[in-house]
């Protein structure tokens, strides 16, 4: 596991990033001291990609407001700590490319094995319930099993990457493409608010 650092908006913040944990969208850095997770998204080549990962972004710090603000259904996902801006990853060797100028959240890091939702009946059901509170986007959620609850990530209000894709988009630009998004999600044109703090309410 390599040690990096990333530089955001409340300062440095020392990680490792281990191996396996390196998405499409992102790459998850973890701060074991601090029992951390952060989900730091990868900045995309084109400009469209770019804002595509940015509102995929927006859809999942979103969707973790909504779950956590809601009793029942916070103690099945991990505690949210909030967002930040990263301005690049680095290591005493290298500047990882994909993170420059881009953003992350954080939330409490789960040291346990995930497994797919589709794997799993109880799964099914009990993130189901997540649609009672507008998250819709929950076919790619991971759980793991934590002192007998069930705990997810990877789920969103909405499926940017699916919404941009569906057939009757299809010949549109990606500028028509993404001003029906908004029009049809504003959330998503909403910045989230930035704030992290920690279970021992330690602010960086």
């Amino acid at each position: 596991m390599a040690e990096y650092i990333l530089n955001t908006n409340i300062g440095e913040v020392p990680v490792i990033k281990p191996r396996r944990l390196d998405g499409y969208y992102g790459t998850i850095f973890v701060s074991y001291d601090r029992n951390i997770a952060f989900k730091v998204f990868k900045k995309g080549d084109s400009a469209f990609d770019r804002l595509a990962r940015l509102y995929t972004f927006r859809s999942e710090v979103a969707a973790y407001t909504k779950i956590t603000a809601d009793n029942l259904l916070g103690r099945h996902v991990p505690k949210f700590y909030g967002t930040l801006e990263v301005s690049n990853v680095v290591s005493s060797i290298e500047v990882l490319p994909d993170f420059n100028d881009t953003v992350a959240y954080c939330m409490e890091f789960i040291d346990a094995p995930f497994f797919g939702v589709v794997n799993d009946s109880k799964a099914e059901a009990t993130i189901l319930n997540f649609k009672a509170v507008g998250v819709d986007y929950v076919k790619d959620a991971d759980f793991a099993i934590v002192n007998g609850v069930y705990k997810f990530i990877d789920f969103a209000l909405i499926g940017v990457r699916e919404e941009l894709q569906k057939g009757e988009w299809y010949l549109l630009s990606d500028e028509s493409k993404l001003q029906k998004l908004l029009a049809a999600f504003p959330f998503l044109a909403e910045i989230p608010k930035h704030y992290y703090v920690s279970e021992n309410s330690y602010d960086y």
